[in-house]
């Protein structure tokens, strides 16, 4: 009997086997949990997972690759997920290995953003002066913490980034200056990681150290746990500061409304 060799990415595989399979489980169960909870459609199988928010807000309306391109049979996943999402709604393709070119009409190559990983531990250093960091615990917070995510991605935040679908493995920060809400960041708390996300300050306030201060804040929300998030080129030299090694680039694609 021929031995089996594992990948690591079998769907029986501990979700530890490797940092990266802990961190896309992470990602996968934020996007299932919070699309479910705003009101969204949610299908996952072995290869896959197909969130529909309904919203404009492409992060809400996502395939995710849970298993190397090479495992699975990616056209049939892709044509399930044309079945699966409406003709009108866009929807992103997000795979942590590379892909193919997609070639046919309809898609759009959006990058191969890096992902990065930071050992649990450590302190934050000194708070630059005139910053407040507060974690999101009541409404005015939720209001404050919207707001600002809205204007730094220019974008409807849609539900994935709405504070009102929260749910207790996200934790939530806004950073004040005076009195005023200038910066976001988020961590979601699952399967061993804390999946740093929605990092976000007001254009007139960056420059200022703010946005390194509440990322801080977000990787240490569950300081026995390592951190990891997907990051742009611009903003990787500050995670770089913060002991974030870059491991791979993850593949991002999208696909046209119908």
């Amino acid at each position: 009997m021929t031995e089996h060799l594992t990948t690591g990415w079998e769907p029986e595989a501990p979700t530890g086997d490797t940092a990266l399979r802990a961190f896309l489980l992470a990602w996968a169960d934020h996007l299932a949990t919070v699309v479910a909870a705003g009101g969204g459609r949610v299908a996952r199988s072995d290869d896959a997972l197909f969130t529909d928010g309904a919203t404009a807000c492409p992060f809400d309306n996502t395939v995710v690759l849970l298993r190397p391109p090479v495992e699975i049979d990616v056209e049939s996943t892709l044509a399930a997920a044309d079945d699966f999402f409406p003709g009108e709604r866009a929807w992103m393709l997000v795979s942590a290995w590379p892909l193919a070119r997609r070639t046919g009409p309809g898609w759009h190559h959006i990058g191969h953003p890096p992902f990065m990983l930071r050992p649990a531990g450590g302190e934050a250093p000194a708070m630059p002066t005139g910053l407040r960091i507060v974690e999101v615990d009541d409404e005015q917070g939720v209001a404050d913490y919207a707001a600002v995510v809205g204007a730094g991605f220019e974008l409807d935040p849609g539900v994935l980034a709405d504070p009102r679908t929260n749910v207790p493995a996200m934790r939530m920060f806004v950073g004040y200056e005076g009195e005023r809400p200038v910066t976001t960041a988020a961590a979601w708390i699952g399967d061993g990681m804390a999946e740093v996300c929605w990092v976000a300050t007001l254009p007139e306030a960056r420059g200022r150290g703010y946005g390194e201060a509440v990322t801080w804040a977000a990787t240490l929300a569950e300081p026995s746990l390592p951190a990891g998030l997907v990051a742009s080129d611009l903003g990787r030299p500050v995670y770089e500061r913060m002991e974030y090694l870059a491991i791979s680039r993850f593949t991002l694609w999208m696909r046209l409304a119908r």
